[in-house]
């Protein structure tokens, strides 16, 4: 190639001349000589290539082979011939060196379809190609690579071969996993969790049993709660067993400490008795995977999944029974948790409703009670109010009423602190929001407490605030607030002692402090005086009374007012002060004096005579009643039972009817639903008079057609005020 690259050189020892015959044969030799260098030299670099693609091709830890295609007259792959493989080859595939020179259907037997149509495509275009294919006929997952060997008449295909069936089998357990974790999740119970996973475990992993135990060392028992076994198992294990009869000792140490167990050969595992051998034969178990669960120090827990024949197990399938008792385990936990949760909460609604039916028959009971307390206290109240009333009022007679008066006013508010605690306690309580004069309600509440104060020869002292002071609330539970405190402090006040009620406006609140100079209160007992039934201490003669629940209702219905209440004292004898804040608002005195020309605008008018009925059973109250009402000059009535009260009605046609509710035979409901559908009663004002005065008793009072609700012992100026707003309409 124009290049120098050697010579052949002859030599003679004496001058010569070189004829033209040895020349050329000279010439001859060269050119046969160096052809036959340039080819022992291409064949050793031949050898040497041939060395080196050998070293390479058996170092390779891939299985590699060389193969020869057959195609049919369509060009459709049909076989193949191995030419080559190298040493990797057979721990990849398990096909050593004497598959060289055979064809594929010789040694695989059934050849896979998509691989070949790949081989072929490789071996007419190619194009190299990578997949993954299970080759059925070696029971064996393989990445492979084709790639052609040659120019584009040649039909060899170098294939290079991955074994993944590990992979494979590592990437289907977890999806196992997951999709039978995901299967039991919503499952409740023991029993439920083992039912969906034991039958699909076994199956998967070609079990001969599968089972679930609870184990209780201390009793060296375990219960066999669920048992999968193939037809073909022999005999049954649920039920109760000693664990003796299975464990030798070192066995129940194995297991106690929480350690996965492997047994290939259950006839020769240093783990098991030898007295379970016989057992285990009769049950069709030879090899076995057991994974113990272990709970605040203890084995509580058993999966064990067995085969019938002894063989090793694969570390896939130990991997596998492992995280799938963790799951269970954790699933079965949390499903005990959630049993014991629901009946948990099954017991407490019980409780509950045990509890809210105690409440309501104590609610039933109070009311009852207040209905019976009440009865004779309206008969007293009413008599009372005649003895005011009679011209004939000596000093001899006014003393004893008014101590009949003070003492009656004492029982009505025992009875309705009472009933008004339990409706605070479960908030039936409503408040009737208006817009009301805070100096009033301290008015009403010192004119209602004025003859305790008085009969106890105490002085009290006062500051109230202008009348322009509005508060927003309900006038009534905010007079009972004050009435409360007052009444506290005259109790616990000696026999000409100091209280004082001074108001105070401070921003946009009004602060009320109500002290004296009574008994006080212990350090101990102060940060508790306002929770129900608390008593400073109680004396045998309990010369204070009470029941401890005034206190407590204070500190209920100023909250719910939107202030708070406070109680002080310096000790024991250095009397008290309790102080109430509440939000205010401002209206003009215009507004006072509106209402005070329309109070005395009504008080002025000049009304008629009223027909009244009196409907009540209890002789004496009844009797007292209608001769209270008599004292105005109104034409009074009565009837004794709920038949007679609509015979009179119809006959007298009365403007006001006063009815008690619980009459014999016709009880006080049915008498306001016949009374509002007679013509001649429609426009009568209806009141109801009962001992039941909570609200779902006011409720079904309005329901009935009734006007007003009003417990007894009634009022009277709340019912004469009743009677003189029907007299003016």
């Amino acid at each position: 190639e124009g290049v120098w690259v050697g010579v052949l050189s002859v030599l003679n020892i004496q001058p010569r001349n070189w004829t033209p015959t040895e020349v050329e044969a000279v010439q001859e030799v060269a050119e046969r000589t160096w052809a036959a260098v340039e080819r022992a030299r291409a064949e050793g670099a031949l050898s040497k290539s041939e060395e080196k693609y050998r070293s390479l091709f058996e170092s390779i830890d891939e299985g590699v082979s060389t193969i020869e295609v057959y195609f049919d007259d369509q060009d459709k792959a049909i076989d193949f011939k191995v030419l080559d493989v190298n040493a990797a080859h057979a721990a990849m595939t398990g096909l050593g060196r004497e598959v060289i020179g055979k064809r594929g259907r010789e040694f695989i037997g059934e050849l896979e379809q998509s691989m070949m149509e790949r081989m072929g495509q490789v071996a007419l275009t190619g194009q190299p190609i990578r997949f993954e294919e299970f080759v059925s006929g070696l029971g064996r997952w393989f990445e492979i690579y084709f790639a052609r060997d040659g120019g584009s008449d040649s039909r060899r295909v170098i294939t290079v071969y991955n074994n993944i069936t590990e992979r494979k089998q590592r990437e289907a357990n977890l999806r196992f996993l997951a999709e039978i974790s995901a299967d039991f999740a919503p499952l409740l119970g023991t029993e439920a969790i083992m039912q969906s996973v034991g039958s699909r475990l076994a199956q998967y992993l070609g079990l001969a049993r599968c089972s679930f135990l609870v184990v209780d060392m201390d009793l060296d028992q375990i219960d066999c709660i669920y048992a999968w076994r193939r037809e073909e198992a022999m005999g049954d294990l649920f039920g109760k067993h000693r664990i003796s009869d299975f464990l030798s000792e070192r066995g129940r140490q194995h297991y106690a400490c929480g350690q996965l167990s492997v047994i290939d050969d259950a006839q020769i595992s240093p783990l098991l008795d030898p007295s379970a051998h016989r057992l285990l034969d009769q049950l069709g178990v030879r090899s076995i995977v057991d994974v113990p669960y272990i709970k605040d120090g203890k084995w509580r827990f058993l999966l064990s999944v067995a085969r019938s024949t002894a063989q090793k197990w694969h570390e896939d399938d130990i991997e596998l029974v492992r995280q799938l008792a963790e799951r269970i385990y954790f699933r079965v936990e949390r499903a005990r948790a959630e049993e014991a949760l629901r009946a948990s909460e099954v017991r407490l609604q019980a409780l509950i409703a045990e509890a809210g039916e105690a409440d309501k028959r104590k609610d039933e009971f109070l009311a009852m009670l207040a209905h019976e307390l009440r009865n004779p206290l309206a008969a007293i109240s009413n008599a009372t109010q005649v003895m005011k009333h009679l011209t004939h009022d000596t000093a001899t007679v006014h003393r004893p009423r008014e101590v009949i008066e003070r003492q009656l006013q004492h029982l009505t508010r025992l009875v309705d602190d009472l009933l008004d605690m339990s409706r605070l306690t479960w908030g039936k309580i409503n408040l009737k929001q208006e817009t009301v004069s805070l100096a009033t309600v301290l008015q009403r509440a010192i004119e209602a407490n004025r003859p305790l104060i008085d009969a106890r020869g105490q002085q009290l002292t006062i500051t109230l605030p202008p009348l322009a002071v509005q508060v927003a609330g309900d006038s009534t539970r905010l007079v009972q607030v004050f009435g409360n405190l007052l009444n506290n402090a005259a109790k616990y006040t000696e026999t000409g002692g100091h209280i004082a009620l001074h108001t105070a406006i401070v921003a946009e609140e009004a602060i009320i402090r109500v002290s004296d100079n009574g008994c006080g209160l212990s350090a101990s007992l102060l940060p508790h005086v306002f929770e129900l039934f608390t008593q400073a201490g109680r004396s045998l003669d309990r010369s204070q009374g009470g029941l401890g629940v005034g206190l407590a209702l204070v500190h209920s219905l100023v909250k719910m007012h939107g202030g708070e209440v406070q109680a002080h004292s310096a000790g024991l004898g250095q009397g008290c002060e309790f102080v109430v804040r509440l939000p205010i608002v401002r209206i003009g005195d215009e507004v006072e004096h509106s209402l005070k020309v329309q109070a005395s605008a009504q008080t002025s008018t000049v009304a008629p005579r009223l027909k009244v009925l009196v409907v009540e059973d209890n002789v004496d109250a009844a009797e007292m009643l209608v001769q209270f009402l008599r004292l105005d000059g109104d034409e009074v009535r009565l009837a004794r039972d709920g038949l007679a009260a609509l015979d009179e009605a119809r006959d007298f046609q009365p403007q006001v009817v006063l009815c008690d509710l619980g009459l014999p035979g016709l009880n006080g409901f049915k008498v306001a639903e016949q009374l509002r559908q007679q013509p001649e009663c429609q426009g009568i004002l209806l009141v109801a008079l009962s001992g039941y005065g909570r609200d779902e008793d006011r409720q079904q009072s309005r329901s009935a057609g009734f006007d007003h609700h009003l417990t007894k012992p009634v009022d009277p100026e709340e019912l004469v005020a009743l009677i003189e707003q029907r007299r003016l309409v």
